[in-house]
């Protein structure tokens, strides 16, 4: 950890703070906000002094003097700033929480722009859980970075500022109090919190992101785990393990924000005491004296907020550094920005590829074959036998080594990725919905389709009578990942989706998994029929159905078997 501690520096907060330009007259309004709610809170504290001395050296004088102190403005002036301070934070707290959501929401999609170019293989190099960990958590910790950091340390810098020149101009004895505490509270406070926190600050996140991915993992996991009894064992253990680092962490990192927190108090006391002391050998009056020592310590409404701002600093451009590394990835499948030609026709060729994964060992072996315009070819062979990777291939979801895939006689690699999503369409094993209306998901693949071509794609899937029983129809929501519909009924929503890109090569990929003899019949004759003229590639580990296409290819351990 000392080693990536070292790493730390605060040029990883700049791509960060460039973003903030575009919302910064939100962020000035905040700023101005805070301030003025930072003014009234002091005026209040100090005012409230210095009219409560100017009471008790009243009520202790001659009856006359008493009779004529003037009660009125200094306490129409605590009220005054009582309101002020009220409003003032209500309206500051909704500025700064839509400032920050807007940017959280602003640092989200910079990130997602960033990641959504990698390849598929590249994203499987992240847990699931470490992944959403860094769009989540990573970026919630940049919430520090405005609302808890350059809002608080700018508006108290400011205003302590302004309040200093002021203060000492009518009371020259405080200018030793504030200068001790402006020293205290932007010079030494920084570089204190910077050592302090520089180790424990990034470890804490670093803990926190440990427990999430453990506990998404283990959650995600549960079903399966609960049938392997000694590997469940295995995995609450860890899990528990990465909650006892991350309070231990917390624990750290809260004591020392408690220290200094604690330590700058004791400071602002002292400065009170020191500053009620000069004042007391100097040649002002009581009510003056009272206020000034109560002005000192208002300033702990300045200072209060520091201590945790700064502590948790190297945390957060520790989550930065890691977003930027993430950002940066270069993405290891590029596309021309505008296809090279377009295809002549939908034939396919696939010349002679071979491709491997990470570990080098080659899943597809020199595979070579071509197929004629509107062709409905069958890709049949058993589970581990390269059907998906070639898939994939054909998608440019992934990168061949070697050899070269055409599409219309054009290859594949001269189409913008546009271009090549709206050629071809692809229906995964696993298709993901969103927690949406079925007609929403479906519309991700064709925006502008009406209900009826909606309710015509469903009819060739076979989902017809099932979503017209719903109560809502096609406006029936989806839970996450499509949890309240059957493994078959997503799948054949997603094979749905996939037919209406209307592209010239559909590729399916196991869209009769689950289903019985004569239901994959069924689907497979109204797919087939649906796209006629259109180049079908139809995979499955089955050959039941075989009859019903016009080409065969048999796939086994990555080599081309036996084509009819």
């Amino acid at each position: 950890m000392n080693n990536k501690t070292d790493n730390i520096r605060l040029t990883a907060l700049r791509p960060f703070i460039g973003l903030l330009a575009e919302y910064r007259y939100w962020l000035l309004l905040g700023f101005f906000l805070t301030v003025a709610t930072l003014f009234a809170s002091v005026g209040l504290l100090s005012v409230s002094g210095w009219f409560l001395t100017g009471t008790a050296l009243a009520g202790g004088t001659p009856e006359l003097t008493a009779i004529a102190y003037n009660f009125f403005q200094p306490a129409a002036t605590v009220r005054g700033f009582a309101i002020g301070r009220t409003v003032g934070r209500w309206t500051e707290r909704v500025v700064n929480h839509e400032a920050t959501f807007r940017l959280l929401a602003k640092y989200r999609s910079w990130l997602f722009a960033g990641i959504a170019p990698l390849s598929s293989r590249q994203r499987q190099r992240y847990h699931g859980g470490t992944l959403l960990n860094r769009i989540t958590r990573d970026v919630d910790a940049l919430d520090n970075l405005y609302v808890r950091l350059l809002l608080p340390v700018s508006a108290s810098l400011v205003l302590m500022t302004i309040i200093t020149v002021v203060a000492v101009g009518f009371l020259p004895s405080l200018i030793i109090s504030f200068g001790v505490l402006l020293m205290a509270g932007f010079v030494i406070l920084p570089v204190l919190a910077w050592r302090l926190g520089r180790y424990i600050a990034p470890l804490f996140q670093e803990c926190q992101r440990n427990l999430r991915v453990d506990l998404l993992e283990l959650v995600d996991g549960l079903e399966t785990l609960s049938l392997k009894q000694t590997v469940w064992q295995i995995r609450r253990q860890q899990t528990l393990a990465s909650s006892r680092a991350w309070l231990d962490s917390a624990w750290q990192l809260h004591k020392r924000a408690s220290l200094m927190s604690n330590g700058l108090s004791v400071l602002i006391g002292l400065m009170s005491l020191l500053a009620l002391a000069l004042m007391s050998y100097s040649d002002l009056n009581g009510v003056w004296i009272g206020g000034g020592t109560i002005l000192v310590l208002a300033c702990a409404e300045l200072l209060v907020m520091l201590p945790d701002a700064w502590l948790k600093l190297p945390g957060t451009c520790a989550a930065a550094s890691h977003l930027t590394q993430l950002r940066d990835s270069r993405a290891d499948i590029t596309y021309p920005e505008h296809s090279a030609s377009q295809p002549t026709d939908s034939s396919l060729s696939v010349r002679r590829v071979n491709f491997a994964y990470d570990d080098g060992v080659n899943v597809l072996n020199n595979i070579d074959f071509s197929l004629a315009p509107g062709t409905h070819c069958l890709i049949q062979g058993s589970s581990g036998g390269g059907k998906t990777t070639l898939m994939k291939l054909l998608t440019r979801l992934l990168v061949q080594q070697s050899g070269e895939i055409l599409l219309g006689n054009v290859p594949i690699a001269d189409f913008s990725q546009a271009d090549l999503r709206r050629l071809v369409a692809f229906a995964p094993q696993d298709s993901y919905l969103f927690t949406d209306t079925i007609a929403n998901n479906l519309r991700i693949a064709r925006p502008d389709a009406t209900d009826e071509e909606l309710k015509q794609i469903l009819h060739v899937v076979g989902l017809d009578d099932f979503i017209g029983q719903l109560a809502n129809g096609l406006d029936t929501w989806t839970n996450e990942g499509g949890a309240n519909l059957s493994g078959g009924q997503r799948r054949r929503l997603g094979l749905a989706r996939a037919l209406l890109v209307d592209a010239q090569w559909v590729i399916l990929d196991e869209p009769t998994e689950g289903l019985d003899v004569d239901s994959e019949k069924r689907l497979i004759k109204n797919v087939t029929h649906y796209l006629q003229g259109k180049t079908l590639l139809w995979v499955s580990h089955r050959n039941t159905s075989a009859h019903q296409f016009s080409r065969t290819i048999i796939l086994s351990e990555g080599t081309f078997q036996a084509p009819t």
